[in-house]
């Protein structure tokens, strides 16, 4: 074989070796690439939507966790149905008081009044025709019954009965306290065991709210009560019927609340079937659910709440009313308290149609780099054959060098470009070959520089027609805006998380979450000034915001301020119960009255803090630098979280108050009550020492009389 079919051979398998790996490496490592943006675009999708709805079921959870926490408290029940007792009790008093009415007029004479009332009050219910009224007189100590509706046989009689003795602690007669509470206040709340008339045990007590009030113009005591079981269970009722109107995801999303008994649990609540409730699930209820093990749904979503594998997350696949069936995830959890578990669910649809554009536009993206790569090793590889070609049939002698360098860059080494100074045919070949030689070094340098994911090298393509240089370029834009979108994402869900735990963290004292937070806030987002105001009432009753945390330039700032509502831009926000943002402030416009005080900021952020409709308060930042778009969407969504937490501290505060307040009440009570003691036994003492003196006088007088006797008789 000639020099010229050596070179040209040569030549040729060394470009195409060259440019095969080259462009197979670049292809394998976008292609890598691309399959792992795919994969981890899914995983975020699907770690949202699962954040989504444990994020749901943690709100109803906590609902029904603070709700069972109440039901253990007397004071809040007293309070919850201190209001429904008293109305009915209103409603009782208006007809005594028509019926007195006609009493003084003349119409009806006191008797007859009286018995037309009994009459009327006996046959009035409440709440399904449980609750009812009785009434008494106001004997001292132990009153008369004048009126019960269950219970005739008593009426007239005197209450004076062992059997109602289980008032307090200390098993007191239960009207002799009614007639106690109502001659010292009016009326009032008390406590006592008593047995449900359903009860088919006549010795089990349960223990019953009563609520008396005096009617001292005819000298009687009415009231009525509800049995705290009874109490709870509307509690509990009210509650899943607030849960059970809740919808979300455009209405698509609702809870549903089973027993965590099986293999058949029972309907609790159902949003979407609420005629479910109280219902055993038998597993049949929904045929068009088909779950990953091929359980029931509700069966599959008890045993995930209790897998730590699971983590109370379940996929499934469900009909929708048009037949189509639909993806869907499903997250619960047990409350074990009640042995509840409660449930609630997204169509997982929508992230599979993100998933499947995302890949299709990366695919689209990877085959035109390949289509490109191909064209341009096609090309150099025209060239060179056509530049080998043409300069062995010049001079064989001078290819040698060239064919010595080629053998060296097939092999894959680093080689020097050959400088050459000739102007002829073969000066040109040596410069494309050394061109050849810089495009590769470079095209090589962007595919290591891509599949080590460092997008800031700079790159400069070998003409303005550099097809593929320029969609080198292009791809490594692509790649760092991508990289760049997915920086943000991860700095907001390490920032969710973080002030999720810090809220979790500081949830005992609202200044000091609200310190933390706007702390932690203002050097999240490198402010330089924040402040927090929450909505408060003075003993005039006039509400305005009080800055409760203040930090400016790495410091805590001990500031008191209370802005009126509508003052400033903090009681703008509260007002219009929406955000407010202001940049661009030119250092000569007017003063901006703000929470902060009177500045001239460049950058001014004020959000309410918001919870169901209701504000509690407006945060206010500011800042020299622009606030960016997801910064801002940042700030949102921790506010949202604050407001849920301060209205939670908020919450837990007032109840702790009311907790204290009762505590003091008690104290004085029993000091009272010791004090009361205290002063009978020193009249008892009197007396006893009343009755002493009293047996000396007569045994003088015995014996002076029977002096005198004597006297006479002599």
């Amino acid at each position: 074989m000639n020099l010229k079919k050596q070179v040209t051979l040569f030549i040729s398998s060394s470009l195409i070796i060259t440019v095969v790996v080259i462009s197979s490496i670049a292809i394998y490592n976008i292609k890598a690439k691309g399959v792992d943006d795919i994969e981890e675009y899914k995983h975020e999708q699907t770690l949202k939507a699962k954040n989504h709805l444990k994020s749901l079921v943690d709100i109803a959870y906590s609902s029904i966790n603070a709700n069972y926490q109440h039901l253990n408290d007397d004071q809040f029940l007293e309070r919850y149905y201190g209001k429904h007792l008293k109305s009915n009790l209103d409603l009782v008093e208006a007809i005594i008081n028509d019926k007195a009415r006609l009493a003084r007029e003349g119409i009806l004479s006191k008797p007859e009044a009286q018995r037309e009332t009994v009459k009327l009050i006996k046959g009035l219910r409440y709440d399904n025709g449980e609750g009812y009224f009785w009434i008494t007189d106001n004997t001292d100590p132990i009153p008369n019954m004048v009126m019960h509706p269950t219970m005739t046989n008593l009426e007239g009689r005197s209450l004076d009965d062992p059997r109602f003795e289980v008032a307090g602690s200390n098993n007191r007669n239960l009207f002799e306290v009614a007639r106690e509470i109502t001659e010292a206040n009016g009326e009032g709340f008390f406590s006592y065991k008593w047995t449900k008339p359903d009860e088919e045990n006549t010795d089990k007590h349960t223990k019953k709210f009563s609520y008396v009030r005096a009617i001292p113009k005819w000298d009687w005591i009415f009231g009525t009560g509800v049995f705290v079981e009874d109490a709870k269970e509307n509690v509990i009722n009210g509650l899943l019927g607030d849960l059970e109107l809740l919808k979300f995801d455009e209405g698509n999303s609702y809870f549903w609340i089973t027993t965590d008994s099986l293999p058949h649990p029972t309907v609790i609540m159902h949003g979407k079937y609420p005629e479910w409730k109280g219902r055993i699930l038998t597993g049949n209820e929904l045929d068009s659910v088909k779950t990953e093990n091929e359980e029931s749904l509700f069966v599959s979503q008890i045993n995930a709440s209790k897998s730590e594998k699971l983590k109370g997350f379940i996929n499934y696949e469900e009909g929708n009313d048009t037949g189509v069936t639909e993806k869907k995830l499903s997250y619960s959890k047990r409350f074990e308290p009640y042995g509840w578990v409660i449930s609630t669910s997204i169509g997982t649809d929508e992230i599979e149609e993100k998933v499947a554009k995302k890949a299709e536009l990366i695919t689209s993206q990877i085959n035109n780099m390949v289509l490109l790569i191909g064209i341009g090793a096609i090309i150099i590889l025209i060239a060179g054959l056509l530049l080998a070609n043409y300069f062995t049939s010049k001079l064989t002698i001078a290819i040698a060098k060239v064919k010595d360098t080629l053998r060296a860059l097939a092999a894959g080494k680093a080689v020097n470009k050959l400088h050459s100074k000739r102007k002829d045919e073969i000066g040109e070949m040596t410069n494309s070959l050394d061109a050849l030689i810089d495009g590769v070094s470079s095209y090589s340098k962007v595919a290591r520089e891509i599949g080590n994911q460092n997008y800031g090298f700079e790159f400069q393509p070998l003409s303005k027609e550099d097809v593929l240089g320029n969609e080198l370029l292009n791809m490594r834009d692509n790649l760092q805006k991508a990289a760049k979108e997915e920086e943000i994402r991860h700095w907001q869900t390490e920032g969710s998380a973080k002030f999720g735990e810090l809220l979790r963290k500081f949830n005992k004292s609202l200044e000091e979450l609200s310190d933390e937070f706007l702390k932690n806030l203002v050097n999240y987002l490198n402010l330089n000034q924040g402040a927090v105001f929450i909505l408060t009432e003075s003993a005039e009753q006039q509400k305005a915001l009080e800055m409760i945390a203040c930090y400016a330039y790495d410091r805590k700032k001990y500031l008191h301020k209370r802005i009126r509502l509508g003052e400033g831009l903090a009681g703008q926000c509260f007002l219009e119960k929406k955000e407010i943002y202001l940049k661009e402030i030119p250092d000569n416009y007017l003063n901006i009255r703000s929470g902060l005080g009177d500045a001239s900021p460049r950058n001014i952020l004020v959000i309410p803090l918001m919870i169901n409709e209701e504000i509690l308060g407006v945060i206010e930042i500011a800042s020299f630098n622009l606030l960016k778009a997801h910064e801002i969407a940042f700030v949102e969504k921790v506010c949202t979280m604050l407001a849920a937490n301060i209205s939670t501290v908020t919450s837990n505060e007032r109840t702790k108050q009311l907790l204290e307040n009762s505590q003091k009440m008690t104290e004085q009570l029993r000091a009272q009550e010791e004090e009361l003691r205290q002063n009978q036994e020193e009249m008892q003492a009197t007396q006893e020492e009343m009755y002493r003196r009293q047996a000396e006088v007569e045994r003088e007088n015995e014996i002076l009389k029977n002096e005198l006797e004597a006297t006479k008789e002599k």
